[in-house]
């Protein structure tokens, strides 16, 4: 069975930068897989994509395309040739939502059915405003979640969002939570480090794109917080994005530039959570995070904000810490009890990869979307 995979990639800023999303790893990840369940995939990916060349080194079919923004009405058409092209059985799309909508409307054309994974909902973009916000929610529900076949929710708070907004039957929503391969990834031998002046610094880091949305300045407003409470921490940023000069100018406004490290788009991921005592994720808007599922397989305690999926990766007080958005002091306190106490730091850590080992296993996963894939295949 062909399955045509529509994967966008993130566009550079003005200095050429870019990073990768959750989907773009999640297809690099199991596409090589699939075959063993008898699925061959096709990626309809970009070849400017920062995963083109390791996703063709492994073999993966790849298909130079990209859908040129909101506005490419010819993009329906030509995912609907390809689809053809390749005789596939179905064709799955992984957002943004305008590449949903046009995969859906392909799928019409070319009589295929046709899958969409859901990680962020349209009406939690918080870079648009409201009434753009309820103009594409509209277009969505319209178009989206009326031509959809399966749409797939990545979170339970997202399963149940979806079946409130599309008016669904509950058998066209489906459940996979992302997964990661927990293997890959070692588990933190944790510092003793309580924090204090003349002992190692404790660090907290956080991975993501550098935009807005992801809560950069109040990561870096907490780092001075703690810096100011006379607690020995340093940052730690991984990831690229057009806010990168914004946030340097702001560290060095918070005095802290010489406490934080701009490590930028890294492929060691593995080996850098081996750097992070504690993973501080303020992001403002998350299905259900990948960074998150990867600390925690690397065995680190979590303090993350209250959005998407976060609840459902984080048992409170148990591997971390659940904290309202935005909330500065909040995640100051809670970061403060993590970084004097070094022995917490352990078991929860401890906890956390136990979690990811039971919940957010790839193998999991990829049986999850292969069944999905046979069962609307069947259908």
């Amino acid at each position: 069975m062909n399955v045509l995979q529509l994967v966008s990639a993130t566009r550079p800023d003005a200095q050429g930068r870019a990073s990768v999303t959750g989907p773009e790893r999640r297809a690099a990840s199991i596409a090589p897989r699939l075959p063993n369940e008898g699925i061959t995939p096709y990626l309809a990916y970009p070849s400017r994509g920062l995963l083109w060349g390791a996703m063709k080194a492994v073999g993966i079919n790849l298909i130079d395309y990209e859908a040129a923004g909101k506005f490419d009405f010819a993009a329906p058409a030509k995912i609907s040739r390809i689809a053809k092209d390749i005789n596939a059985a179905l064709i799955h799309s992984q957002g943004p939502g305008s590449l949903d909508a046009a995969a859906c409307i392909a799928g019409l054309i070319a009589r295929k059915p046709v899958v969409i994974t859901r990680p962020v909902m349209i009406e939690d973009i918080v870079m648009y405003s409201r009434l753009r916000r309820r103009i594409y929610a509209l277009i969505d529900r319209l178009i989206v979640m009326r031509l959809a076949t399966r749409i797939v929710a990545v979170s339970e708070a997202g399963l149940r969002h979806l079946i409130a907004i599309s008016g669904a039957q509950r058998t066209r929503v489906t459940l996979v939570r992302n997964g990661a391969p927990i293997k890959s990834f070692r588990a933190r031998s944790h510092t003793t480090s309580h924090g204090a002046a003349g002992e190692p610094p404790v660090v907290l880091g956080m991975i993501g794109h550098l935009l807005s949305y992801k809560g950069w300045d109040d990561f870096l407003n907490v780092i001075a917080a703690l810096r100011k409470a006379g607690l020995n921490v340093r940052g730690e940023i991984v990831g690229e994005g057009e806010e990168r000069p914004r946030l340097q100018v702001l560290a060095r406004a918070l005095d802290i530039e010489r406490h934080v490290g701009f490590l930028g788009y890294r492929t060691d991921v593995a080996d850098i959570l081996q750097r992070f005592d504690i993973l501080l994720f303020t992001s403002h808007r998350e299905g259900l995070s990948m960074a998150v599922i990867e600390a925690m397989a690397s065995g680190l305690p979590i303090i993350a904000s209250a959005v998407g999926g976060i609840h459902e990766q984080i048992d409170e007080g148990t591997n971390g810490y659940v904290v309202p958005t935005k909330d500065i002091a909040a995640f100051s306190a809670m970061a403060a009890t993590l970084v004097r106490d070094p022995g917490l730091r352990a078991k929860m850590g401890d906890a956390s990869r136990a979690r990811a080992i039971a919940m957010f296993d790839e193998d999991r996963m990829l049986r999850e979307y292969a069944d999905l894939y046979r069962a609307v295949a069947r259908a």
